[in-house]
């Protein structure tokens, strides 16, 4: 049976040369999240896929059925589909998709990592104890409304279901040992104005891949979805330089 996809929930293949780009969306995000990195990439000369995470891009009820280890395995069919196409591969993650890139970069041979406005154990921590209890509370509170201004816009998730809130804060434990064996460049992308994954989130990865050579690159004015926000040209400039650099 097909699909029934909200719009830009389709995963997608941009073509192009030997070296490959796996995009990663993130939590109740879309595909088309990660479609600007993926045609700047394309004009670029390498071959991008930007993957969809079950449960994303379709109906907000279908999230309920998934795992976060069902989400990895998204990036591990995507990272295969790539690794075939392309000599080598680069894991560019957005929020939560961040964070499946730094667990496949320990993993697989990955070689160069970029992060944007991803989440850590820290963002756990900063929340209330009604984020420490979501498998609790789920029967009670099934789903949190995301805020907007007005009516939500359409073929976005509007609400966060607990019980896949619960799997994201699962992703982000289990995740955390690994920071300090990603061993390969990893550029870490944060907004200043981030006020859903704070920009603390970023010093913390700053900090704990100790065996990464990282680097920090700050936006001052976009929003927590930086790859569509206002300073778009400027990460992406960014995100171009170092994924293309050789060193």
């Amino acid at each position: 049976m097909a699909t029934d996809y909200l719009a830009g929930g389709q995963p997608f293949l941009l073509p192009a040369g030997r070296r490959g780009a796996l995009l990663i969306h993130g939590f109740t995000g879309f595909p088309r999240d990660m479609r600007p990195v993926g045609e700047a990439l394309q004009a670029a000369g390498l071959t991008a896929l930007g993957v969809r995470l079950p449960g994303h891009g379709t109906q907000v009820d279908d999230l309920l059925r998934n795992h976060w280890e069902d989400w990895y395995q998204a990036v591990l069919d995507g990272y295969h589909i790539l690794s075939g196409m392309c000599d080598d591969v680069v894991a560019i993650g957005l929020s939560m998709g961040g964070v499946l890139a730094l667990r496949l970069a320990v993993e697989r041979s990955v070689r160069k990592v970029v992060t944007m406005s991803a989440p850590s154990v820290l963002h756990l921590n900063q929340l209330d104890w009604r984020a420490q209890n979501m498998r609790l509370i789920s029967p009670f509170l099934p789903a949190v409304p995301k805020s907007y201004e007005g009516e939500p816009p359409p073929d976005v998730y509007p609400v966060f279901p607990t019980l896949a809130v619960a799997q994201f804060f699962d992703l982000l434990q289990a995740t955390d040992p690994y920071l300090p064996r990603v061993q390969v460049p990893t550029l870490i992308v944060h907004s200043r104005a981030d006020d859903f994954i704070k920009p603390e989130n970023a010093n913390y990865y700053n900090l704990r891949l100790i065996n990464s050579p990282h680097e920090l690159f700050w936006l001052e004015q976009s929003e927590h979805v930086v790859t569509t926000s206002v300073e778009q040209a400027v990460l992406l400039e960014r995100v171009m330089e170092f994924v293309t650099r050789d060193a």
